[in-house]
């Protein structure tokens, strides 16, 4: 039965139940379509009560086997649930994320409504369940990015540091409020932490590179290669490496003195001219007291975990990045 081709016909109408369009606020009704797809079940039923009966010609109208309609556009409850989407679902919420837009339709808002002896009432918990999942699809930060640095190798970093957290309890409450007004309105959302563009792929062609491995840095701005040179990153025998990671430079500083814990103990304090922090107490800075960079310095002589470049260098990448300037650090 299953193999008979009249049934299987790719080229039937399918048949279909009226309902109600809920991807606008005009919320219509679209009529029911009468198709010419079989009835499966309806169809065997009849072969075999025939060959029950020892008849083994079956001669049928197709139309009386064509699945029908159960719901039509004149449908009392169907015209109920118009009136009342009409009532309750008459606006949309649009979230902006700048490269693209969560708009809630009247179809994804009457899942956040709980309808109840001709009353309505949000549903708190769908409400905190749709932005938990929009946090899901739309939070950058904490991912593995991949890009081609300018030698065309696929690098893969990490980092949490950097990208954008929707504050899902300021969102949660300000959906609460909007849906209970029933007003049309169009939302950027709030963020507990942000970056420079709203996409993935977040840093575009702007960011400062640095190799661990190769012990290089290189800065772009546009896609064009502005400065390059070799570095001294954390000393990897004392326990000091730089951490790899997807970060942006939070503060810039001339003629500061950096200081902390030596490693015998004792406090270091080291003025340098140009400090570039990019994650906690690791920057990029100016260190006049080397005289060569790069190669395998840093295994055994290198730093506490800053990025060590040559003065003349750190003067210039200091006017090339500013605050909010994204850096990827890998191996």
């Amino acid at each position: 039965f299953e193999s008979l081709d009249f049934i299987n016909d790719v080229k039937s109408i399918e048949t279909k139940n009226a309902y109600i369009d809920m991807s606008s606020t005009n919320l219509q009704i679209i009529p029911e379509v009468y198709g010419s797809n079989i009835d499966r079940e309806k169809l065997l039923t009849a072969i075999l009560s025939s060959i029950e009966k020892g008849v083994y010609e079956l001669n049928i109208n197709p139309a009386d086997f064509y699945v029908t309609p159960t719901v039509l556009s004149d449908d009392s409850d169907l015209l109920a649930q118009q009136e009342r989407y009409r009532k309750y679902l008459t606006f949309s919420i649009t979230y902006n994320f700048g490269y693209s837009q969560e708009v809630l339709t009247p179809e994804v808002l009457n899942k956040l409504l709980i309808y109840s002896n001709n009353k309505v009432e949000v549903d708190q918990n769908q409400v905190a369940l749709f932005i938990k999942n929009m946090a899901i699809k739309y939070d950058t930060g904490g991912f593995s990015r991949c890009f081609y640095n300018d030698h065309g190798v696929k690098v893969t970093v990490y980092g949490k540091d950097s990208g954008y957290f929707i504050n899902q309890e300021a969102e949660i409450s300000w959906l609460l409020d909007a849906l209970q007004s029933g007003n049309t309105a169009t939302r950027s959302p709030e963020y507990l932490q942000t970056s420079r563009s709203h996409s993935s792929d977040q840093f575009g062609t702007t960011y400062v590179e640095i190799d661990l491995k190769q012990q290089h840095l290189w800065i772009y701005k546009a896609g064009v290669l502005v400065l390059s040179t070799p570095i001294v990153t954390g000393n990897v025998a004392k326990g000091t490496p730089t951490p790899a990671g997807v970060y942006h430079v939070y503060y810039m500083q001339r003629n500061r003195t950096l200081r902390g814990l030596d490693w015998d103990g004792s406090t270091y304090e080291t003025p340098v001219s140009y400090w570039m922090a990019f994650y906690r107490g690791v920057g990029l800075h100016d260190a006049p007291w080397r005289h060569s960079f790069g190669g395998t310095i840093y295994l055994a002589n290198g730093s506490h975990g800053c990025i060590n470049m040559p003065p003349r260098l750190a003067k210039e990448a200091y006017s090339l990045v500013n605050i909010g300037y994204p850096v990827f650090v890998h191996y």
